[in-house]
């Protein structure tokens, strides 16, 4: 049984000025780690706290979720 579960992964692009200028897949990877992972390990987690009517669910983003693309040009 898990009572509570912390989830403070996260990640950017680093060095990556524009959109555009980012690797092939970058995205979708930056938005799998920061986004999915935490819907997964929610469905993975939560029915056990469900049925022992107890548990805690934090997930923490980083900064990076907070700053605008600079272009997407």
């Amino acid at each position: 049984q898990i009572g509570a579960l912390f989830n403070f992964v996260g990640t950017i692009n680093a060095g990556v000025g524009k959109y555009c200028d980012a690797e092939p897949g970058s995205g979708t990877r930056v938005f799998t780690t920061n986004a999915v992972s935490a819907v997964k390990l929610t469905d993975l987690i939560l029915p056990g706290m469900v049925k022992a009517d107890k548990g805690l669910i934090v997930h923490c983003s980083s900064g990076a979720g907070e700053r605008r693309l600079r272009s997407l040009r």
